[in-house]
């Protein structure tokens, strides 16, 4: 029970993350806005550091964040959810990933020609399959998603940093974003 409590609490961090990344938006989730407990004390976020190092020398890592680039591609673009209303799904549906998918699914269909998708069907699969990768790479490092759930946003920060230069700064360059 709370293992898919925090699976479907990591998957909003997540793609709330790829939602931003795609949109282009270059400020980040508050802790406020995650509803955030607890701190991590030194030693867990030390652990985590280690586990995301160890995490970002994976296949499946590797894999999600090529994917992610090429779904970001794809949409050429094309703004997806918000992390306003990644927030407001999550408070209103309880992070429901069907509401999710449908609001997705809407923008898409109101949006395909400005993508490189040849249709919504398309679209959606990619989508799918990226939601697929995502919970995979979770399944797979559960003890380092569990810290990253409880941790706030600086402490996430420090933990991902050694990832940052593999996926988030070659984002940003191959996609000409401003960095902060």
């Amino acid at each position: 029970m709370i293992y898919h409590y925090l699976k479907r609490h990591i998957n909003f961090i997540l793609l709330s993350l790829f939602f931003a990344v795609a949109n282009g938006q270059d400020r980040s989730l508050t802790s406020s806005s995650l509803d955030i407990k607890k701190p991590l004390t030194e030693e867990e976020v030390k652990l985590g550091t280690a586990l995301y190092e160890a995490m970002v020398k994976t296949e499946t890592y590797k894999t999600n964040n090529e994917y992610i680039l090429y779904h970001i591609d794809m949409l050429n673009g094309v703004k997806l959810l918000s992390i306003e209303e990644m927030i407001e799904i999550n408070n209103s549906y309880g992070n429901d990933p069907e509401i999710i998918q449908q609001k997705t699914e809407k923008i898409l269909t109101k949006n395909i020609g400005k993508t490189k998708f040849k249709s919504v069907k398309e679209a959606m699969e990619v989508y799918k399959k990226s939601i697929e990768l995502q919970e995979k790479q979770i399944e797979e490092n559960k003890k380092l998603y569990d810290l990253m759930s409880r941790a706030t946003v600086s402490q996430i920060r420090e933990i991902i940093a050694p990832g940052r230069r593999n996926f988030y700064d070659i984002l940003y360059e191959n996609r000409n974003l401003r960095r902060d």
